[in-house]
C-alpha cells in the first residue's frame, strides 16, 4: 500500500463536497479521479496533500514514500527554472553531497600530521547510557559515537541550518535543547547546557554516590542523546516530518517546522514525576522531569531511559492520533495514553536476552529497584498471567490514566511476544524482518489510523487494518489471539469511548480464527439423479504449530453411494471416531438434498504438519440417488 485514505468527509458551510469517500493505492498501481467540475476532485487532492484539513476521516501515507502534486492552477512567482525549483526540494542531498566531495579532496591531499586529524568527519559524543539501557547501573555508561541517523538528522544532531556544520557546540539541536530548569521558570538555567568543544565531545563524570546537584553535566548529556536517539528511531518508523514530529527545521519534507522539544533535567518545581506538554504541530514541546526522592541521595527522572522514552511516547501519541495539528485527541476517559508511552519504554529498553515472561517495570532506576520491579505501576508488566492479571474488565474501575493505560500496555506486550515468537526477535529495530519491529510498526501505523477520542476496540481495530494494509492480514488471527486473552475479544464491547466503565469483555476471537477450520463445497448444488457429484473439504491450520491425529467427518445424504475420494480416505456408516488430541470437525455446506435420514459419513484420517494459512484439500465422489 501507498496511499491509504479512508472516510474522508469534506464541507464548505452546508455544502457537502466529500462524505465518507475511502479507497487505498497499491504498489505499482494507477488511479485516475473522474467527475464533474464541483465533485469534490481538487479538494480531495488538497486533503491529501493537507492543504486543507478533512472534517472526518484519515489520510495514511506509507513510509519512506512522499507525494508530487501539481495544481490545475499555479501562481508562479520566482527566478528559478522549473529545474532549479526541482534541485531546491533535494538541497539537503546536494549539500551533502559537496561536503562528501570536499573531505574527499582534503583527505587526497592531506600528509604528515593532518592524516592523524579527527575532524575531517564527524566525530560527536555523548557519554551516557545509550538504549537498550535503563539507566545508570542498569546499562553501561559508553560513549555514544557519531550517532546521528542519516535520514532522520541528515546534518547531525547540532544542525538548525540545513547548512553543513553544527550551529552550537551546546546541548542545542534541531532535535531538542537540553537544559536543567531547577528554578522552574522554563527558562535553560544559566550555564547549565554542557558545551562539547570545537569536537562536539560530551564526556562528563558521573558517581551515583553523588547528589544530583553536582552530576547536572552528565544528566543534560544524557537527556540530549536519548531525545535525539528517539526522534531517530521513530523517524524510521514513519513519525517523520509529514506526520508531525519535532524539528526546529524540517528540510523541506513537509511538516511544519519550528517545534524542536525543550527538555528540562532536574526541574524543580515538583518530585517523583516527569510530563511532557504537546502543542499542535509548529510549535515547541516541552519535556520535564523532575528529581524522585525514593533513595538518598535523590535520583534525578532524566537519567531514567525508561522516564525519558515514556514521556516522549506522550509526544508520539497525540502527534498522530487524530493529525498533528490536532492534539486534543487524547482526553475521553477510556483513551489509552498511558499505555501507549509505557509500551514505547518497554520495546525500546528491552535487550537481546529478554523473554516473553520477564517482569517488567517503568521508571525502576529512579525508584532503585530491579528492572523486573513494578516501577510506578501496580504490577509489571509480562506476559505470564500469574504474574500480570490485567484485562479489559479492569477497565471500569482502574485509575485514570495510568491504570487505564496500563491495561492497553499489557495486551501490547503480550501481542509483541506472539509476533516475535513467529518472526523472530533483534534488538536492533532496524531489522525489519524481526516479530518485535513488526509489532511497533503496527501500533504506530494504528495510532494513524485509529479515530479521534479512541476506545479499547478502536486501538485493537487499527492496528488490525495496519496489518491488513501492510501484510495483507497475514498476521490477523495472531492479533486477534493476543487482545482475546486479556479480554479484548471477537465480541468485546467497549460501548462509548467516552465512558471506560460501560465496556463488555469476551475472551473471544472470530470464527476464521479457530486452530482448525473445515468448509465443504459441492461442485453443483442440485444434481440430477444417478450424476456424480464432487466434493471439496478443505481443512485450514490457521495456526504456526502442526496439528496432529486430526479426524475429519463430511456426511452424505442417506440414498447416495461415494464412489472414490483422495487417498487414504476411508468410508463408514457411523461418525469417525474421536481423536483425543482434536475433536472430529463436521460440517456440510451446499450438500445435495435427500428425503431419507439415515446419513452416511466419509471419513478422512489426515495427519498435518502444515505451517500457518496452509490448507489441506481432500475430494469425495459420491453418486446421487435416482
Amino acid at each position: 500500500m501507498i496511499l491509504s485514505c479512508q472516510g474522508i468527509s469534506k464541507s464548505f458551510g452546508e455544502k457537502v463536497i466529500l462524505e465518507d469517500a475511502s479507497f487505498h493505492i497499491e504498489e505499482r498501481e494507477k488511479a485516475a479521479l473522474i467527475g464533474n467540475n464541483g465533485a469534490g476532485k481538487t479538494t480531495l487532492l488538497r486533503i491529501i496533500m493537507e492543504e486543507i484539513h478533512a472534517d472526518a476521516g484519515q489520510v495514511v501515507l506509507a513510509k519512506d514514500k512522499r507525494i508530487g502534486y501539481l495544481a490545475q492552477y499555479q501562481d508562479v512567482q520566482g527566478h528559478l527554472s522549473v529545474y532549479e525549483e526541482l534541485l531546491s526540494t533535494k538541497q539537503y542531498i546536494i549539500d551533502m553531497e559537496e561536503r562528501l566531495r570536499a573531505m574527499e579532496v582534503q583527505m587526497k591531499n592531506a600528509s604528515g600530521e593532518e592524516l592523524d586529524r579527527t575532524d575531517l568527519v564527524s566525530g560527536d559524543s555523548y557519554l551516557s547510557v545509550p538504549l537498550p539501557g535503563i539507566g545508570p547501573g542498569w546499562g553501561e555508561r559508553l560513549p555514544l559515537v557519531d550517532p546521528a541517523s542519516s535520514i532522520a538528522s541528515p546534518f547531525g544532531w547540532h544542525d538548525t541550518d540545513g547548512v553543513v556544520g553544527a550551529e552550537s557546540t551546546l546541548t542545542i539541536g534541531n532535535n531538542v535543547s537540553a537544559y536543567t530548569d531547577v528554578d522552574a521558570d522554563n527558562q535553560p538555567d544559566p550555564g547549565s547546557q554542557p558545551d562539547g568543544g570545537a569536537g562536539l565531545e560530551f564526556s562528563f563524570p558521573f558517581d551515583p554516590a553523588l547528589d544530583p546537584s553536582s552530576l547536572r553535566a552528565a544528566d543534560v548529556v544524557s537527556l540530549f542523546a536519548l531525545t535525539n536517539s528517539l526522534h531517530d528511531i521513530l523517524y524510521s518508523f514513519g513519525f517523520d516530518e509529514s506526520s508531525g514530529n519535532f524539528q526546529t527545521n524540517n528540510y523541506g519534507r513537509g511538516g511544519v517546522a519550528g517545534d524542536a522539544i525543550r527538555a528540562e533535567a532536574q526541574n524543580g518545581g515538583a518530585v517523583n514525576n516527569a510530563n511532557f506538554v504537546t502543542p499542535p504541530d509548529g510549535f515547541p514541546a516541552r519535556m520535564q522531569f523532575y528529581l524522585f526522592d525514593a533513595l538518598d541521595p535523590d535520583r534525578s527522572a532524566s537519567l531514567d531511559n525508561t522516564i525519558v522514552t515514556h514521556e516522549y511516547g506522550h509526544g508520539l501519541s497525540n502527534r498522530l492520533t487524530g493529525g498533528p495539528s490536532n492534539v486534543s485527541c487524547l482526553q475521553n476517559s477510556e483513551q489509552p495514553g498511558e499505555g501507549w508511552s509505557d509500551y514505547l519504554a518497554l520495546m525500546l529498553t528491552s535487550d537481546a536476552g529478554a523473554t516473553r515472561d520477564d517482569a517488567r517495570g517503568i521508571a525502576t532506576y529512579a525508584l532503585g529497584q530491579p528492572p523486573s520491579g513494578p516501577g510506578i505501576r501496580l504490577a509489571p508488566y509480562s506476559t505470564d498471567m500469574a504474574v500480570d492479571t490485567r484485562s479489559y474488565g479492569d477497565v471500569a474501575s482502574a485509575s485514570i490514566p495510568f491504570g487505564v493505560g496500563s491495561v492497553l500496555t499489557s495486551m501490547l506486550w503480550d501481542m509483541t511476544w506472539d509476533l516475535t515468537d513467529r518472526y523472530g526477535y533483534d534488538p536492533d529495530l532496524a531489522d525489519q524482518a524481526a516479530g518485535n519491529h513488526l509489532a511497533l510498526q503496527l501500533v504506530i501505523d494504528g495510532l494513524k489510523l485509529q479515530p479521534c477520542n479512541p476506545g479499547f476496540t478502536d486501538v485493537r481495530d487499527a492496528i488490525l487494518v495496519a496489518d491488513q494494509i501492510t501484510n495483507a492480514g497475514l498476521n490477523s488471527c495472531l492479533i486477534w489471539e493476543a487482545f482475546a486473552r486479556r479480554g479484548l475479544g471477537w465480541s468485546a464491547d467497549q460501548g462509548s469511548p467516552l465512558d471506560r466503565t460501560d465496556g463488555t469483555e469476551a475472551f473471544d476471537t472470530p470464527p476464521q480464527c479457530a486452530p482448525l477450520a473445515l468448509t465443504v463445497v459441492a461442485a453443483n448444488v442440485d444434481p440430477l439423479p444417478g450424476s456424480t457429484v464432487r466434493f471439496d473439504v478443505t481443512v485450514s491450520n490457521n495456526t504456526v504449530a502442526a496439528q496432529t491425529d486430526v479426524s475429519v467427518a463430511a456426511t452424505v445424504g442417506a440414498g447416495s453411494t461415494v464412489v472414490g475420494g483422495s487417498p487414504g480416505a476411508a468410508i463408514s456408516p457411523t461418525p469417525a471416531p474421536t481423536s483425543a488430541t482434536n475433536p472430529p470437525i463436521s460440517q456440510c455446506s451446499r450438500c445435495p438434498r435427500s428425503p431419507s435420514t439415515r446419513p452416511e459419513t466419509t471419513t478422512r484420517h489426515h495427519r498435518s504438519a502444515r505451517p500457518a494459512r496452509m490448507r489441506g484439500i481432500h475430494r469425495s465422489y459420491m453418486r446421487s440417488a435416482p
